[in-house]
């Protein structure tokens, strides 16, 4: 990619391709609200979407959900 409005062009490409399934996950989570540190439903979804994209993943601390995406590059 040549210049950086080719790469403005790419990432908003990228946002839109994604737009509705993120909002789709953001009225999920918000029409099954949690009480802090009871979120049973949340890891439950999370879960199911890191597993449909392969992503390794674990539990923690009761509700919380860790998974680890490592890249090829240096920071």
């Amino acid at each position: 990619m040549a210049g950086s409005e080719n790469y403005d062009d790419f990432i908003k490409a990228e946002v839109d391709k994604d737009f509705y399934y993120v909002v789709g996950l953001r009225r999920h989570f918000h029409k099954f609200p949690e009480i802090a540190k009871e979120e049973v439903q949340t890891q439950k979804k999370i879960e199911e979407e890191l597993d449909k994209i392969g992503l390794a993943h674990r539990q923690i601390a009761g509700t919380g959900v860790y998974a680890e995406i490592k890249g090829t590059k240096p920071l």
